[in-house]
């Protein structure tokens, strides 16, 4: 007589452990698809952004070193740079175009 009841504390622990369980995990899992998401809005600048942005702080770099003259040349080579993934002097571009673009 005691072995049934035995039986059915064991069943009852093992299901109450089995919904802990699956709890967990669906708390986990929704952590882990609001920590994907998060890292996607912190990195959704576009390249469209980043262009324009290039553009700009280079256009604003050749306003102060050259002048209003030297300043569209400037944003030109700038955009052109970022656009052409050209080495270091894109990555520099692009990433003068990242900081422009999150300031703005």
């Amino acid at each position: 007589a005691i072995t049934p009841q035995i039986h059915n504390s064991q069943i009852e622990k093992k299901t109450k452990n089995d919904n802990i369980r699956q709890h967990y995990q669906q708390k986990q899992k929704k952590r882990q698809e609001n920590q994907h998401e998060y890292n996607n809005n912190q990195t959704s600048t576009n390249d469209d952004d980043i262009m324009t942005g290039a553009t700009l702080a280079c256009g604003l770099l050749g306003l102060i070193l050259g002048g209003k003259e030297l300043a569209p040349i400037a944003a030109i080579i700038g955009a052109y740079f970022a656009f052409s993934d050209s080495g270091p002097a894109g990555n520099v571009a692009r990433a003068a175009g990242g900081i422009a673009a999150g300031t703005l």
